[in-house]
């Protein structure tokens, strides 16, 4: 049975896609929908804003963005804005794992990038979920473009 879905989203464009997905699977079940962010400090700025005091003006404004972000990617999605967007700063993974046991998820939902050489070195969010987690993932694909399909 599938009561509490988890949706890992952050800016990319496969966001909408991702809440789309998962929003239509919690239709499916009658489940609850949360959404999480996880901060991830930006490497263009000083090692030491990744420490930050939790006072400091750049956690508070990046987590403040991405609250606006979840916001405006569940306008009008009932389900999506009936509990509170979780944002909390850390390692992708770790914070989609520990929002997903503290809830009680039966399900998490994200979405794939692209592969790029430090993913093939590193593991990527979705491998880690997949592969070291315990809650069931779903892992939703971009949308293959026109070139993409013809060649299929």
């Amino acid at each position: 049975m599938m009561r509490k879905i988890l949706v890992g989203l952050d800016d990319s464009a496969i966001a909408t896609k991702v809440l789309s997905s998962a929003s239509e699977i919690a239709e499916r079940f009658d489940a609850e929908l949360h959404l999480v962010h996880a901060l991830d400090v930006p490497p263009e700025f000083p090692a030491a804003a990744a420490n930050a005091d939790p006072h400091d003006a750049l956690p508070a404004h990046l987590a403040a963005q991405a609250t606006a972000h979840l916001a405006a990617l569940a306008k009008g999605n009932v389900r999506a804005l009936r509990h509170p967007p979780i944002v909390i700063a850390g390692d992708p993974w770790h914070v989609i794992q520990q929002a997903g046991d503290r809830l009680g998820a039966d399900l998490i939902v994200i979405g794939s990038h692209a592969f790029s050489w430090p993913d093939r070195i590193l593991g990527s969010v979705a491998g880690h979920l997949a592969n070291q987690g315990h809650i069931n993932v779903l892992v939703v694909r971009p949308a293959r473009d026109a070139a993409e399909s013809k060649s299929s």
